[in-house]
C-alpha cells in the first residue's frame, strides 16, 4: 500500500510539474499564432490597398503634354573602390515634375559581370552575375532615392552597365529610355556579402526554446513511465 501511495504521489507531482511547464508554452504558442495571423492580415490589407491605389491611378491618370516628366533621373556609383571589407555603392535619385498629371513608373535594368553581386533594399532586387532589376513609382513632386551595395569575388576593374525606362503609370506605350549608363569599380580586394543565418530557428521552423521544453517534457514522461513500471 505504501508503495502504491508513493507512486501515486510521485505521478501527481510530475503531472503538476508538466502542467506548469505546458501552460506557458501553450500561451506562448497561441501568442505567436495570433501575432502571425495579425501580421498576415495586415500584409494582405496593405497589399489590397496598394493594388486598389495602383488600379485607381492607372484608371484616373490622363497624361499631359509633358508626361512622363522626370526633372531628375540619376544613377551613379558614389563609392567605386572595394577593399578592406567595404563594398562599393550604387545610388540613384529620381524626381517627378510637380505639375505632372501622372505618377511615373521607373524601371532599372543592370547588367552585372561574373563574380559580382548587388544587394539592395526593396527598391533594388538583389542578384548575382547577370541581370539585376528595380522598379518603383515616383509621384508628382516626389523625390525617390535608391541605394545598393556592390560585392565582388574578383579583383581588377569591373563595370556594371544600366538602362533606365520610365513612363506614366498605366501608359507604358509612352515609355522613354536612358541607355548605356556605365559604372566602373576598382576592386582592390575581394569583398563578399556576409551570410547571416542567426534566425534561431530549428528544423521545420521550431525555435530552440520550444524544442528544449519539448525535450524536458519527454524526459519527464519517460521517468514517470519507468517509475510506475518498477513499482
Amino acid at each position: 500500500m505504501n508503495k502504491k501511495r508513493r507512486v501515486r504521489a510521485i505521478t501527481i507531482s510530475a503531472l503538476i510539474v508538466l502542467s506548469v511547464i505546458i501552460a506557458p508554452v501553450a500561451a506562448l504558442t497561441d501568442t505567436h499564432t495570433v501575432a502571425a495571423q495579425e501580421n498576415n492580415t495586415t500584409a494582405t490589407q496593405t497589399s489590397d490597398e496598394n493594388n486598389t491605389t495602383a488600379t485607381q491611378s492607372s484608371e484616373e491618370c490622363v497624361p499631359g503634354g509633358n508626361d512622363p516628366a522626370l526633372t531628375q533621373s540619376r544613377l551613379y556609383a558614389p563609392e567605386k573602390v572595394l577593399e578592406g571589407g567595404e563594398p562599393g555603392q550604387v545610388a540613384g535619385g529620381f524626381q517627378t515634375d510637380a505639375t505632372a498629371n501622372c505618377p511615373v513608373q521607373v524601371s532599372i535594368t543592370m547588367q552585372v559581370p561574373s563574380g559580382m553581386r548587388i544587394s539592395g533594399s526593396s527598391d533594388i532586387m538583389s542578384g548575382g552575375a547577370g541581370i539585376v532589376s528595380a522598379e518603383f513609382t515616383v509621384d508628382p513632386g516626389e523625390v525617390r532615392s535608391i541605394r545598393a551595395s556592390v560585392f565582388s569575388e574578383d579583383t581588377g576593374s569591373r563595370t556594371v552597365t544600366a538602362d533606365i525606362q520610365y513612363w506614366p503609370v498605366g501608359h507604358q506605350d509612352m515609355a522613354k529610355q536612358i541607355d548605356g549608363i556605365s559604372m566602373t569599380f576598382d576592386v582592390r580586394e575581394p569583398v563578399t556579402e556576409d551570410s547571416d543565418d542567426n534566425s534561431g530557428s530549428g528544423i521545420g521552423g521550431i525555435d530552440s526554446t520550444t524544442a528544449l521544453v519539448g525535450a524536458i517534457l519527454l524526459l519527464l514522461l519517460v521517468s514517470i513511465v519507468g517509475l510506475v513500471a518498477r513499482n
